[in-house]
């Protein structure tokens, strides 16, 4: 008998439970404005095409909740008119004439639908009316328009629009480059099959390079370089004692034409004569002895150059410069020469004695 009837106050312990949630849960959560009774309604009216506008969606103005849908329907019946969506708003809640009204579904999936309704900053206008009548223009809000607004929207449209154009501009600017840098054999070029292009250039300077590095790998190749350096800093030394002969002989015809002013004027014009020529043929010779030095020293290094198998290959083909100056200073150094012959075998005739440079 306890046993039952502690049973039974269990149970009417439970049953009570039970009602007060759905009570709260009708006057909190699925009802309120039904159980209270306060609430008329407004349709919303969407023009546009809308997916999907589930009932109970709750209605937003200004940030505050005011109100739920309770119908969804085609408008007079017909879906290519739109769709109007009939909301309960409570009933102290007034709504400006000119609001308006954006459906925002659940953004990627996430969060519940809602009905926001936006007013105007406008000066004080008439509320809606309150018997059933009212209607609210109504938007839908892409989810995409949720998460970017609408503003920036526009900013990228723009944006990508003019990458698109930049892309389209710089394609034939990259068919071109790709042409360029495309890997092609000097066999398609010479049988006019591809265009010559980075790719056979560097193919030609590898050829050429290969083909000297063997030439200047040959020993006997090493050997005449070494040679030919030794036998020109020899003919540096004689060449520098060949100068100091002159520069003496200059001195003794300075004092034999300072000595000699007496004489008569075409011997003073002679030895005059003589000197600036002396003095030409010394001047010339200096010069081309501080030309043929630094050939020497060129060669030189190119030769240590070669004998540590250093890359001697790219400073001979690009400089040409120790060439240039090497056949320079032959060319002068022969004038210079044949002028100082001339100029004794003149002496000669006119009864001048010199006696001869020995060089050596």
């Amino acid at each position: 008998m306890k046993e039952r009837r502690r049973n039974i106050l269990i149970g009417l312990f439970v049953l009570g439970g039970i009602v007060c949630l759905t009570v709260l849960i009708l006057l909190f959560g699925a009802f309120p404005n039904v159980i209270s009774g306060r609430a008329y309604k407004v349709t919303v009216y969407f023009a546009g095409p809308v997916e999907y506008v589930p009932v109970e969606t709750d209605v937003f103005m200004m940030g505050k909740r005011i109100g739920r849908t309770v119908g969804i329907d085609w408008r007079s019946g017909d879906p290519s008119l739109g769709v109007e969506a009939v909301a309960e708003v409570e009933q102290d809640i007034r709504i400006p004439v000119n609001a308006v009204a954006e459906f925002k579904g659940a953004a990627l999936g996430f969060g519940r639908p809602s009905i926001s309704i936006l007013v105007p900053q406008a000066p004080e206008t008439a509320p809606l009316p309150t018997d059933g009548s009212a209607v609210i223009p109504g938007k839908v809000v892409g989810a995409f328009e949720q998460i970017i607004p609408k503003e920036m929207g526009v900013t990228l449209q723009q944006a990508t629009a003019r990458i698109g154009e930049l892309a389209q501009t710089l394609t034939p600017a990259a068919r071109d480059l790709h042409d360029l840098l495309k890997p092609t054999s000097l066999t398609e070029v010479g049988a006019d099959q591809a265009m010559a292009n980075v790719s056979t250039v560097v193919q030609r300077m590898d050829r050429v390079l290969a083909n000297v590095n063997d030439v200047i790998g040959e020993p006997a190749v090493k050997q005449n370089l070494i040679a030919t350096v030794e036998n020109m800093r020899s003919a540096s030394e004689q060449l520098q004692t060949a100068l100091v002969d002159i520069q003496a002989f200059a001195a003794a015809a300075r004092d034999v034409a300072d000595g000699a002013r007496d004489l008569p004027e075409e011997v003073q014009a002679l030895l005059a004569d003589t000197r600036a020529r002396i003095d030409r043929v010394a001047r010339n010779i200096t010069t081309n002895t501080d030309n043929l030095d630094k050939v020497l020293v060129g060669l030189d290094q190119v030769v240590q150059k070669v004998n540590r198998g250093e890359g001697t290959l790219g400073s001979l083909l690009t400089d040409n410069s120790l060439y240039e100056a090497l056949l320079l200073t032959i060319r002068r150094l022969g004038a210079t020469i044949q002028d100082l012959q001339a100029l004794i075998k003149a002496w000669e005739e006119e009864g001048v004695k010199i006696e001869r440079l020995n060089l050596r």
